[in-house]
């Protein structure tokens, strides 16, 4: 559970990295999902601020979802 490992990945400065790799996910599972014949879907993450207030974070998201090519792929349903 989230209350186990975040107060050790705040003192550790370890936050943005799981951030980052809870995005990498997501963008993987939007693009295995936009090659199937399921319909789209929508879902949520919940982001530190620290990586939210990172300016490089942006460019990071923006990066993997142009590289991805989701938008792509879920607007050709």
């Amino acid at each position: 559970m989230p209350e186990e490992f975040i107060p050790a990945a705040e003192r550790y400065n370890l936050v943005s990295s799981i951030d980052r790799w809870v995005v990498r996910r997501a963008v993987q599972a939007l693009q295995q999902h936009a090659t199937g014949d399921e319909p789209p879907f929508l879902f949520a993450l919940n982001l530190s601020g620290t990586s939210l207030s990172d300016r490089s974070f942006l460019d990071f998201v923006l990066s993997l979802v142009e590289d991805a090519r989701i938008a792509r792929a879920c607007a050709s349903r």
